[in-house]
């Protein structure tokens, strides 16, 4: 498997390259890196971003649904296609008790994932702990007190 980690490192490019050439295209970004430009694909090179948009969409159906991410509690939608919208993502690697979810007897790399809104957070406050680790430790417990939307 390729390294995931190269795609924020392109991804990071990739945009700050657009922001600095916002008249073209992203099939000309990418077909501008070839040795010979426009010749090569020309119909990748003059397709629109919104062909190109619809395109991905077709191709990547299945992808892009996985990408979206409801609260656990309420379904509001807390994650779309490319950013978090108001809520929190959790990522669980292990389990102590659980009887529906055991990563080490899935023998792999598995992670459990769920998120929560920012409202369904706020008005359950008081099933929510804070954890403070040092050294890897947990030092210290308290209820969550969500922070002030306006400060």
């Amino acid at each position: 498997m390729r390294d995931p980690k190269r795609i924020p490192r392109i991804l990071k490019l990739l945009e700050k390259i657009w922001l600095d050439n916002p008249d073209l295209r992203l099939a000309q970004l990418i077909v501008n890196c070839r040795p010979t430009v426009a010749e090569t694909c020309p119909d990748l090179y003059y397709l629109e971003d919104d062909d190109l948009i619809t395109r991905f969409e077709e191709v990547y159906k299945k992808e892009i649904e996985n990408l979206s991410l409801k609260c656990f509690k309420c379904d509001k939608e807390i994650f779309d296609d490319t950013d978090f919208l108001d809520g929190t993502w959790f990522d669980a690697s292990g389990n102590y008790g659980s009887a529906v979810f055991d990563p080490i007897a899935d023998k792999g790399d598995v992670t459990l994932q769920i998120g929560i809104c920012d409202d369904c957070m706020k008005a359950h406050k008081d099933k929510v702990l804070r954890s403070e680790y040092v050294r890897g430790a947990v030092w210290s417990q308290e209820r969550f007190e969500p922070r002030d939307e306006n400060a």
